[in-house]
């Protein structure tokens, strides 16, 4: 009787899982038409808020809605992606711009992030 028991929870495992994996495909896929993408944090910049390996969710924003406090992910001059939170907007030539500093760090990062760099935002949830 145990053995029917436990096979019908494995099964249960199983099936939560393979759905759970079919639903990331399907985002992962859907998302650029639905204005989000999936990053992998490979830094420890923003720890302990969002340690080295969590899984964000960068959803596209418009450069009026990021504000004091908001996480968002910019691309550098040279492509690479990072993830910090805004300490203070601002603007350059007229333009939306940001002050951003990764969580664990003492010091604002130099100079500042336009608004043509930023990716995206980081929502409440990351996993």
């Amino acid at each position: 009787m145990v053995g029917r028991s436990s096979r019908r929870f494995v099964d249960a495992i199983l099936t939560g899982a393979g759905l759970a994996s079919i639903a990331l495909a399907v985002l992962a896929l859907a998302g650029p038409w639905l204005g989000i993408c999936f990053i992998l944090l490979d830094g420890d910049s923003m720890a302990p808020t969002m340690p080295l390996g969590s899984l964000l969710v960068v959803a596209t924003s418009s450069p009026a809605a990021i504000g004091s406090g908001d996480v968002i992910t910019y691309r550098t001059g040279n492509g690479t992606l990072v993830t910090h939170r805004v300490v203070a907007p601002a603007t350059v030539a007229g333009q939306p711009a940001f002050a951003v500093k990764g969580d664990a760090n003492p010091t604002p990062d130099a100079g500042l992030i336009l608004a043509a760099q930023v990716v995206g935002q980081i929502g409440r949830a990351h996993v």
